[in-house]
């Protein structure tokens, strides 16, 4: 995630064999990385200065100094008990999700049996989501209007791609079924697709990355590019001209930038370690990387 100003970069990197881990910051310009706080998850930075993350189950916001890259003061709950993916090491794995506005927060329950809505100004909460079934992965749409998640399909015994109102004046709306787990992972900010994680398809027993487009009568996900490793966790660019991933290679885990929609190859984001949180760069520094 970029800070204001553009010259720093944040992201979550993981200690492993635990649960901990920490924020740390890395200057684009010289690739040297401090530490800026303790952590469990990764982050969001929220005008006018704000981090907000997860520590010890809880979603806090605390005071931070962009250009010092320093925390200030004691940090205040937002939510608590909030579940997330301990064993994924990035910020879409977080249960948690801000608001493109940076207003208000979504979060899973514990037990996955609701979707939860937080409004950040007004310190109050309400139940978001009332449909049967295991509730995960919450992505906002770019307006913020509604938000997308895997809905547990009790009848079926499949999943759901659902989307719900955020202003909660109508149901929940399917968009896709699955017979296998599948979570919603990005929308691309002009709002037409949107990217998801197909948990051990059918036709290759193996994750991999698909994008739903959400105009047109067949709506139907296309298979997004051709790794033959496993891939998931697929992000769209604030300006939806790149398309970020996770590969599952023999090396270990590796993040991937490549144009959207996809033509031409592909770039390697250089991280300290296989736990860490790959960030958004800009397209001159992915040029840069290849010379």
């Amino acid at each position: 995630m970029f800070l204001p100003g553009g010259e720093h970069a944040l992201f979550f990197n993981a200690a492993k064999d635990s649960i901990r881990g920490e924020l740390d910051a890395i200057d684009l310009a010289t690739r040297q990385v401090r530490k800026v706080v303790d952590a469990e998850s990764g982050a969001r930075y929220v005008a006018p200065g704000y981090l907000l993350y997860i520590q010890n189950g809880t979603l806090v916001a605390q005071r931070f100094e962009a250009s010092a890259l320093t925390t200030m003061g004691s940090r205040v709950r937002v939510a608590e008990n909030v579940d997330f993916l301990a064993s994924m090491w990035t910020g879409p794995y977080n249960r948690a999700a801000l608001s493109p506005d940076d207003t208000r927060v979504v979060t899973v329950e514990s037990d996955r049996r609701a979707i939860w809505l937080y409004d950040l100004n007004r310190g109050v909460g309400r139940r978001l989501t009332f449909d049967t079934g295991a509730h995960d992965r919450p992505v906002w749409s770019p307006d913020g209007a509604a938000v997308v998640y895997a809905n547990e399909d009790l009848a079926s015994g499949g999943w759901t791609l659902s989307l719900q109102a955020a202003d909660g004046t109508a149901g929940p709306r399917i968009l896709y079924r699955s017979k296998t787990f599948i979570y919603p992972s990005s929308w691309s900010p002009d709002g037409k697709f949107i990217a998801l994680t197909v948990m051990g398809n059918a036709a290759t027993g193996r994750r991999e990355i698909r994008v739903l487009p959400m105009g047109g009568t067949d709506r139907k996900p296309f298979r997004f590019g051709q790794e033959n490793n496993p891939s998931r966790d697929g992000q769209f660019s604030p300006d939806g001209r790149w398309f970020l991933y996770t590969a599952d290679e023999p090396g270990g885990t590796q993040f991937y930038a490549v144009p959207f929609p996809r033509s031409g190859g592909k770039w390697q984001i250089p991280t300290d370690s296989g736990n860490g949180f790959a960030v958004w760069i800009t397209n001159s520094q992915i040029g840069s990387m290849t010379n």
